[in-house]
């Protein structure tokens, strides 16, 4: 798992708590950037490379001073060290200061956006060409957004992470719990289940969930 921009490592419950504050508690994000730092670079629109192995994030004007956007990007990659692969799943989550509040907006990975440097594709690919920067930098143009933080992780980190905090609850419904059912997972039934990190990452790798945000 890797922490918006640079980040090494982490023990297992630092990514617990860590996660647990950026979607529960409204911690700022511009607290963390100050600690993490950026390896991957916030700079003008003109200096973008989209063809670079890693793509700088264009630097985006802050539509709101009390809204921070948080880019989540869970990765198809099964090896941890890894630094490519497709964005599997993408989430914006975003933390208004001035009503305590946050919220969350997931994007479809097979939605087919134009790519700088790349033609149309799938919003999914952009990870593979150029790293999260050309991730954030598609959606931002895409939506007429102005995300400049994120985290990544890959199927393994959240496998481990749900694991370990002792499964997650989620609502499945009853047409969920029966392609679930006829798909390697029997007992499942619908209503609220708690899911295994195995288990877990199927029903988020599904395409059945997740509410796709729509081109303004």
């Amino acid at each position: 798992m890797k922490f918006f921009r640079k980040h090494k490592k982490r023990k297992i419950a630092g990514i617990i708590i860590l996660l647990i504050v950026l979607l529960i508690g409204g911690i700022y994000v511009s607290i963390w950037w100050k600690f993490y730092g950026d390896s991957v670079g916030v700079v003008s629109a003109d200096k973008v490379d989209p063809n670079a192995k890693k793509v700088k994030i264009a630097k985006e004007k802050r539509k709101d001073k009390d809204v921070y956007n948080v880019l989540l990007v869970g990765t198809d990659s099964r090896d941890p060290d890894a630094d490519r692969g497709r964005s599997d799943s993408m989430m914006m989550v975003s933390f208004n200061k001035k009503e305590g509040k946050s919220t969350a907006i997931s994007f479809l990975r097979d939605s087919l956006v134009d790519i700088d440097g790349h033609g149309k594709s799938r919003l999914g690919h952009t990870y593979a060409y150029g790293g999260v920067g050309l991730t954030i930098n598609t959606i931002n143009k895409t939506y007429d957004l102005d995300i400049q933080n994120y985290i990544t992780i890959s199927f393994d980190d959240l496998v481990n992470v749900i694991d370990e905090i002792g499964g997650v609850t989620v609502f499945i419904s009853e047409e969920e719990a029966a392609y679930y059912r006829e798909n390697g997972m029997p007992d499942i039934q619908a209503g609220d289940v708690t899911l295994t990190g195995s288990q877990a990452l199927a029903h988020a790798r599904s395409g059945r969930v997740g509410i796709a945000c729509e081109r303004a």
